[in-house]
């Protein structure tokens, strides 16, 4: 089923549709702001019957995506995506509305709050790893550095230390991710850092590893085998004597060492 992707208005007091003033929403009742930040996310409507098999396998085909634009920018492929499924308490605190219930089981709805690909040659940047700036360009995006309860954060690559601790410094829930990472992982192939340090502020729901494990694990291998390969024929190509540069000794150096080599 292809999402159905919405940015919709809604509809204000007055009888206008555009999107309200962030001072207007400061003025008025909480509800009002709780529709508008469910609006301004783009969201995927997936049908209700599908389990978290089908939702993972879904979103991470939206990881991969960002992985083949750090590729075609140079950069080693990984892509990161936070998601956030909507409850109805995220609709209204009172249960008047029945409809909304209604078409509530029908369909699952789910917030792309960030999406982010490795960008680290491009910002000369160590740490701008997709999760990163996931993480950052999300928190910019709800106004908070505290992600809402249940976020998702998908990624091609089991995460490394860095972005593990940034996950659980930003409130993240769930970790679903691809491939793993034998040098840098830090959740089951390197290490457990889970296990080892537990965080003392935050704790990780679930981790689910092994989605599209195939597909994230490919597009690491033929991008290095295909960089390597580019290296290789370089260093082929003949060198020419004639560009290195012969420094000729000087005259009082000859001289010097004639005078040692007498002594």
């Amino acid at each position: 089923m292809p999402p159905l992707i919405s940015n919709s208005t809604i509809m204000m007091p007055d009888g206008r549709t555009d999107l309200p003033s962030i001072n207007f929403l400061r003025r008025h009742t909480p509800r009002i702001f709780k529709v508008f930040r469910r609006n301004v996310y783009p969201t995927v409507d997936l049908p209700y019957e599908s389990n978290y098999t089908m939702v993972d396998d879904y979103f991470m085909g939206m990881a991969l995506q960002q992985a083949r634009k750090a590729w075609e920018r140079g950069e080693v492929p990984i892509g990161a995506l936070i998601v956030r499924e909507c409850t109805n308490d995220d609709d209204d605190d009172d249960n008047n509305n029945n409809n909304d219930n209604i078409q509530s089981t029908k369909k699952r709805t789910f917030q792309i709050l960030s999406a982010a690909h490795n960008r680290v040659e491009t910002n000369i940047d160590a740490s701008s790893h997709a999760e990163l700036l996931a993480l950052r360009n999300g928190a910019q995006n709800i106004g908070n550095w505290r992600y809402p309860p249940n976020s998702r954060l998908y990624t091609t690559l089991e995460p490394c230390p860095m972005c593990l601790a940034s996950i659980q410094a930003f409130r993240i829930d769930n970790i679903i991710y691809g491939a793993p990472d034998n040098r840098l992982g830090a959740i089951k192939t390197h290490m457990n850092l889970l296990i080892v340090a537990k965080h003392p502020y935050h704790e990780i729901k679930s981790v689910t590893g092994g989605v599209r494990e195939n597909e994230c694990g490919d597009i690491m291998v033929q991008f290095f085998r295909q960089r390597r390969g580019g290296k290789k024929k370089l260093l082929k190509l003949p060198i020419r004597r004639e560009s290195i540069p012969i420094k000729k000794q000087s005259t009082f150096v000859r001289f010097l060492k004639n005078i040692l080599r007498r002594e």
